[in-house]
């Protein structure tokens, strides 16, 4: 199953634009890094008309998540991973693929890329530069959040999942033949023929035949 991170990356590759680098996290996922701007997808639902100003609840703000906020703010202070071996800083430490980021002039910014799903399909998806705040999740939005769907526009990505094309009921309904009864056969009384009348006069004659 493709994940949001490689859907992403595969759109904006797609789209040829010069200078575009994919960002290592050193975890499964990567980031694409477009004119020197961070885009990093993450769905979760919107209650409203715009996504609020806060790491999605029950979203783990992990060290990683913290170390990409870190390195594309430009009022961050870090150390790099493993520059000092057991020495105690009161800093964020990034590990060295983020930290090369951050060591860029000037330093990249972050758009969170924020999308809802149902089932396999793409509901909504906003954009918009954030910063954040403090560990707790509290983000300041340094754009507006804009609207990038709407029915007239082609969606930027759709995660794929099992159910859509796997469902017992996805497929094509099959033709079923139906045929009227004769004037013939109504006058002489003779009852319609049906799968499962045959299936029990068959039945039927095994059984005497038994």
């Amino acid at each position: 199953m493709t994940n949001q991170y490689e859907r992403l990356i595969e759109h904006i590759l797609a789209l040829g634009i010069e200078g575009t680098e994919i960002v290592k996290t050193g975890t499964w996922y990567q980031l694409a890094l477009v004119h020197n701007t961070v885009l990093f997808p993450i769905c979760a639902d919107v209650d409203g008309v715009e996504p609020p100003s806060h790491w999605p609840q029950g979203r783990n703000l992990s060290q990683l998540v913290q170390e990409i906020f870190a390195a594309t703010s430009p009022e961050a202070k870090f150390w790099i991973s493993d520059a000092i071996p057991g020495l105690e800083v009161p800093e964020l430490v990034l590990r060295p693929s983020l930290a090369e980021l951050a060591a860029r002039d000037p330093r990249p910014e972050l758009v969170l890329v924020w999308y809802e799903m149902h089932r396999s399909v793409l509901k909504r998806v906003w954009w918009g530069k954030v910063e954040l705040l403090d560990d707790s999740g509290n983000l300041r939005w340094t754009t507006e959040r804009s609207l990038l769907t709407a029915p007239e526009r082609t969606p930027l990505f759709v995660v794929r999942g099992q159910d859509t094309d796997d469902r017992f009921d996805s497929g094509d309904l099959p033709e079923v033949l139906m045929s009227g009864r004769s004037d013939e056969e109504r006058k002489l009384g003779i009852p319609p023929t049906t799968e499962a009348a045959d299936a029990s006069e068959e039945d039927s004659a095994e059984s005497d035949e038994g």
